[in-house]
């Protein structure tokens, strides 16, 4: 397992499955009557375009759970993302009437927002934890912010660990 920081301790975000495994834990909670319960998972931009991601959003679109999926759109996973959800993110950040996929498959859209922006998201995040069902909260952020040696980080080699540089 890759580490990129101190906090990124869960394997499960890595393998693009944590709406799945947060969807998992929504369903148990609704079947035993647990319908007050929130569960949130964080997923990256670049980890979004994996087939496991696409299919957890398409179960969780109808599965009527309280399930917050919070998108952290970077720009960049371990190297820089392409391909079309990339091209989608980026025109949706830009657009307010661009036609929404996430609602489409039974989603609330939030945002985008500026996830650096802590005390705005913290306000977001409250506002948005009382409407109940499926929820996608699109945060853009800038990797590394406020961390001048990560704001430069970049992966010259998959099999090699990341590098810093200066």
């Amino acid at each position: 397992q890759r580490i990129q920081s101190k906090v990124s301790f869960d394997k499960v975000t890595k393998e693009k499955i944590s709406g799945k495994t947060a969807l998992g834990m929504a369903i148990a909670a609704k079947l035993s009557g647990e319908n007050n319960r929130q569960h949130i998972a964080v997923i990256g931009d670049g980890a979004m375009t994996g087939g496991m991601a696409i299919e957890g959003l398409n179960n969780a679109g109808v599965s009527n759970t309280n399930l917050l999926v919070i998108l952290n759109d970077n720009g960049i996973a371990i190297d820089k993302n392409v391909g079309l959800l990339k091209e989608y993110l980026a025109r949706i950040a830009i657009s307010k009437s661009f036609s929404n996929l996430f609602e489409s498959i039974h989603f609330r859209y939030f945002g985008p927002v500026d996830g650096n922006d802590v005390r705005n998201l913290v306000k977001v995040l409250s506002e948005i934890k009382t409407i109940e069902g499926p929820k996608l909260l699109h945060i853009i952020t800038r990797k590394g912010k406020r961390n001048d040696k990560s704001e430069v980080m970049i992966n010259t080699d998959l099999s090699e660990p990341m590098s810093y540089v200066e």
